[in-house]
């Protein structure tokens, strides 16, 4: 068999993730989840909606596509759900790209735009933040060019945290559209506090968004995402679905959740609250951060990798999981996932021994500043 392996994948180097974490005793503030369980009453709620069929039959998909586009304010055909939004970035690489397009998108952004980019063998041109971690809106939009096929934009981004006004958006569709590149809006976050560019939808044919029911939503369990386009690319995009686009299982908990939409503002809120609770801690402390404003996630920055090394461990040690491995110059931080203020207490509390018992010393805490 190893005579049709593809020598492009065999050099993509890939590992599991979500692995090693106590689930049930342990503090999960590393992939960006909802960090607390579900209520009871919610999950009983949930299980009563559940059909008896809902196990052993292939599911109707389109009671979920009227749910979703009456949400949104569109119409069905200006929607296509996948597996995740993560399924969604796949399609469009598959549909819309071919070997040697150049691709570009932010540095550090979501890590699965770079590993597909890999997998159809596009070009992938990254521009970085600037040194004050804000985007450069002119220097990206040079960057796209007649040999651009994808321009990958998450806003709000992660793991540094930005996040571009529907203005500067539309200057940059304006640009892809000069070259027929497609732009892409990663809108997995917008939940939390961000604009969204789905008013721009029917002005740009060139206008792909994407969302995801794993942030805001707390259904990270499911895998559903869904994109959003003009109905002729819909209809395109949408050749590429599996049998069905998703389980049945996973459409009905998304229908419960999109009915009840005061759940998902409630835990918006807690998470708001945290950020701000962990924000103050941290400057307390006299530790740079960033993010928190807009997404669910925030950067706290050390001295060096080996700090952030010593401290992500530290804190693994005690059940409590954080994202520490960036490539730098972001190898000097760490990323923590919000979430209600109580969850945000027991990491700054146990962050702060660990702080105080390595930088004791004025000299030592200054570095962080």
């Amino acid at each position: 068999m190893r005579a049709r392996f593809k020598s492009h994948l065999e050099k993509i180097q890939r590992a599991r993730t979500s692995t090693g974490r106590d689930m049930l005793e342990g503090w999960c503030l590393d992939r960006n989840e909802r960090v607390t369980e579900f209520p009871d009453d919610i999950l009983a709620g949930l299980y009563r909606q559940l059909p008896k069929f809902i196990l052993n039959t292939y599911p109707d998909t389109d009671y979920f596509y009227e749910k979703l586009a009456k949400v949104l304010g569109l119409g069905s055909s200006n929607i296509f759900v996948t597996t995740g939004s993560t399924e969604g970035i796949k399609v469009l690489f598959e549909a819309l790209t071919r070997p040697g397009d150049r691709v570009v998108a932010l540095e550090p952004t979501y890590p699965m735009y770079n590993v597909y980019s890999d997998i159809f063998q596009t070009q992938y041109h990254t521009v970085p933040f600037s040194e004050n971690l804000t985007i450069d809106v002119s220097s990206f939009i040079e960057t796209i060019d007649e040999r651009t096929a994808l321009v990958l934009l998450a806003n709000p981004n992660l793991p540094v945290e930005s996040m571009l006004s529907v203005a500067e958006i539309k200057m940059i569709a304006n640009k892809c559209r000069t070259f027929d590149s497609v732009l892409v809006i990663d809108e997995a976050y917008h939940l939390f506090g961000a604009d969204s560019a789905i008013g721009l939808l029917q002005e740009y044919d060139n206008l792909v968004i994407l969302r995801s029911f794993s942030k805001a939503y707390g259904l990270a369990g499911i895998r559903l995402g869904y994109m959003m386009s003009q109905e002729t690319n819909i209809e395109y995009l949408s050749k590429t679905r599996s049998l069905v686009e998703a389980s049945g299982t996973s459409m009905a908990i998304a229908t419960y959740m999109l009915e009840k939409p005061e759940l998902v503002a409630s835990y918006v809120n807690q998470v708001a609250e945290g950020a701000r609770l962990l924000q103050d801690s941290l400057t307390t402390f006299g530790v740079r951060w960033h993010g928190g404003h807009v997404t669910n996630g925030i950067l706290v920055f050390l001295p060096d990798n080996l700090a952030v090394n010593q401290c992500v461990q530290y804190l693994r040690d005690h059940k409590i999981y954080v994202r520490g491995d960036f490539k730098p110059p972001y190898d000097c931080c760490f990323r923590v996932t919000i979430g209600p203020k109580e969850t945000m207490e027991i990491f700054a509390s146990r962050f702060k021994d660990w702080y105080f018992q390595i930088f004791k010393t004025s000299t030592h805490a200054s570095k962080l500043i």
